[in-house]
């Protein structure tokens, strides 16, 4: 029995990857904690204490406990 070769009557098409970033927040409606949270940790690696770091910001220390946590959150 003689097989059938079967072929495209097109050409294969695949999409491409683009990488998209944009920033989706209103600054003004972003909490606190979220728009100091890299200066924290920044502050911190460079042995600035939270005492400092919250009379800087003028916030809690608890804020600033906060804002190192939701950093260094697993991103989804």
């Amino acid at each position: 029995m003689a097989s059938k070769w079967w072929t495209l009557s097109q050409r294969c098409r695949t999409l491409a990857v683009l990488q998209l970033d944009a920033c989706l927040r209103d600054p003004v409606t972003t909490p606190i904690y979220q728009r100091i949270a890299l200066d924290v940790v920044d502050m911190r690696a460079r042995g600035y204490t939270f005492a400092a770091i919250a009379r800087h910001f003028r916030v809690d220390p608890n804020t600033l406990k906060k804002a190192i946590r939701w950093f260094r959150r697993p991103s989804v």
